[in-house]
């Protein structure tokens, strides 16, 4: 014996359902408990050639079965169906059969998040490139609807010019996934594809997890002023176990697209020549911002957590996205994501030097043995300078890596003037070295 699901779009109200034109409803690998057997010898549908259905597990307790209409979603009438079929010999009296308790067309309430770890040093035979142009293709049209995306651009195997301009996130990243090899995907916080291709597993196992309602939901708005970005987030619990571990909620700046002439890149080993939701910082930081959940009710917004962040990193400031999680420490299960693909460009600050102040910084001051520098896009191609107290010039060199470290043992200590310049800009920082040996 067996049961299926069936709709049709054609004759609703006018044709006999015998004369109906009939398709099932999933298969047998989609969905959640969605059909059990694909060889029934008494299937049931109008055209089931592998025989799918729900049949032979006997059991006490109903079962929730779950399944996406993604594809009837701009249809404008649907009829649905319950087709049983049993076999000719199967005795009528005994207590044998199918039951359907309840019937429910609902919306989905989660949005998915995909983080993708790569590097665009591996010339892995195009294992790479095509691993990311899968993510990439995935759900393209539904980022910001069904699916948000974040690739992480790793310091693994080697570092890169996209991993420079912010080599911490990405990492610290890595490290709570325990990832060491790119590229690597993961759906909400822990679903993994164990060594086969992203094209092979994510799928279904996207599918599946839509079909989950959501522990939270979030309202994001992000505007901008004098230069910076401001994210608030407000979080609503719907589900009561959501609120038993230890969650947080963490924000992630994007560009959306990025490409080889911004990156002033010919070719990278990998074969890639664009790249999508590339992240720039996550916010407050990579371990994010635990909620209080002791003090939250189920349908209730928690307080509103802001965020803010001056972009020091971003080729194009017009074209950042901005994405916000929610996740559980423990299980690592993201319970929500939501992401605003239009955010408006930051005003100007008006100072001039201000472009090259967020495009570079420095540390530690006094420094003693050695000085990190960081350099931002806008800083590439320029001039770094290091001059004593007393005007001297005593380091000099032309600005092509986004992270340097200057060996100071051989400079006294005392007072120095460190200058950047980039056009017809320049900045003038002050730097202390001070060491016990001199």
């Amino acid at each position: 014996d067996g049961a299926v699901l069936e709709y049709s779009l054609t004759g609703y109200g006018t044709t006999p359902a015998s004369r109906q034109s009939w398709t099932l409803v999933g298969g047998l690998e989609t969905g959640i408990n969605w059909y059990n057997n694909r060889d029934i010898s008494n299937a049931a549908g109008r055209s089931n050639p592998t025989n799918l259905g729900w049949t032979a597990e006997a059991t006490s307790t109903w079962r929730n079965a779950r399944n996406s209409l993604m594809s009837l979603a701009n249809e404008g009438q649907v009829q649905f169906r319950l087709s049983f079929k049993a076999g000719a010999n199967n005795n009528v009296h005994e207590s044998d059969g199918f039951a359907f308790d309840n019937f429910t067309l609902g919306e989905s309430t989660r949005t998915v998040l995909l983080e993708n770890f790569t590097n665009v040093t591996k010339s892995d035979n195009s294992y790479t490139r095509i691993e990311n142009d899968s993510v990439s293709s995935f759900a393209s049209s539904d980022v910001g609807s069904t699916i948000v995306k974040i690739n992480y651009h790793t310091d693994f195997p080697s570092t890169n010019i996209i991993n420079q301009a912010n080599a911490v996130d990405p990492s610290a990243r890595a490290l709570f996934y325990d990832v060491a090899t790119t590229p690597h995907a993961i759906l909400d916080g822990h679903i993994e594809g164990d060594g086969q291709q992203f094209s092979d597993w994510a799928p279904n196992e996207f599918l599946i997890r839509s079909l989950i309602l959501a522990e939270f939901s979030i309202d994001l708005a992000v505007t901008s002023s004098n230069g910076e970005l401001i994210i608030e987030a407000t979080p609503t619990p719907r589900v009561e176990s959501a609120l038993d571990g230890n969650v947080i909620i963490m924000a992630a700046v994007l560009e959306k697209d990025v490409t080889l002439a911004q990156l002033n890149a010919s070719s990278f080993p990998s074969g890639e020549t664009d790249f999508e939701y590339v992240l720039r910082k996550l916010l407050p930081d990579a371990t994010g911002m635990m909620l209080d959940t002791d003090n939250a009710a189920v349908n209730n917004p928690m307080e509103t957590v802001t965020f803010t962040w001056t972009p020091n990193n971003v080729l194009d400031p017009a074209n950042m996205a901005v994405a916000v999680f929610i996740q559980d420490l423990d299980t690592r299960e993201i319970y929500q994501a939501e992401i605003d693909l239009n955010i408006e460009e930051p005003t100007a600050v008006t100072s001039i030097a201000d472009p090259l102040a967020r495009a570079f910084s420095f540390h530690p001051n006094p420094a003693g043995k050695d000085l990190n520098v960081q350099f931002g896009y806008d800083l590439q191609g320029g001039t770094f300078r290091m001059y004593d107290n007393f005007g001297k010039l005593v380091h000099d060199i032309e600005i092509d890596e986004y992270n340097m470290t200057i060996d100071l043992t051989d400079f006294a200590s005392g007072m120095y003037h460190i200058q950047v310049s980039k056009d017809d800009q320049i900045k003038t920082e002050r730097l202390v070295i001070a060491r016990g040996d001199r």
